[in-house]
């Protein structure tokens, strides 16, 4: 299931405005399994979260970036977070990948144990597969 969003179209404009980035583009940031969210404030009553992610675009120039010395970076404008943000930080929150039928032949031995523990088997062979994919991911990094 795609996470759906909705705002103000006045709210998204200046949005644009003051951070040169538009909704459609910042809600990317939730379709990136490493995304990283962490309580912001309590407003109204309403949670308030940062989410740190990025699309495959920025995913691509930040390749290129790595490759700049530290020296020509400019830190300035990134806000500081503070111990108990970092503490409080949950990696993929709002992620929720979309699922796709597919037809998959197991081994026979392979589905009696996945069947073995109970209902649900198909949500742990999809769990099983996420870790061996973002463990491989995070060693191609």
């Amino acid at each position: 299931m795609k996470t759906c969003f909705k705002w103000d179209n006045n709210k998204a404009a200046s949005n644009l405005r003051k951070h040169g980035v538009s909704f459609e583009a910042a809600a990317q940031v939730f379709e990136d399994p490493f995304a990283i969210s962490i309580q912001d404030q309590v407003e109204n009553g309403e949670e308030r979260w940062k989410t740190i992610g990025m699309s495959a675009k920025q995913k691509a120039e930040l390749k290129a970036l790595a490759k700049m010395p530290d020296d020509t970076i400019d830190y300035s404008d990134i806000p500081p977070l503070t111990d108990e943000q970092l503490a409080n930080a949950v990696r993929g929150r709002f992620y929720k990948p979309i699922k796709e039928h597919v037809t998959v032949r197991l081994d026979s031995d392979v589905l009696r144990w996945l069947k073995a523990s109970g209902k649900g088997y198909q949500g742990r062979l999809r769990a099983i597969l996420r870790n061996a994919m973002l463990k491989s991911l995070h060693q191609g990094e």
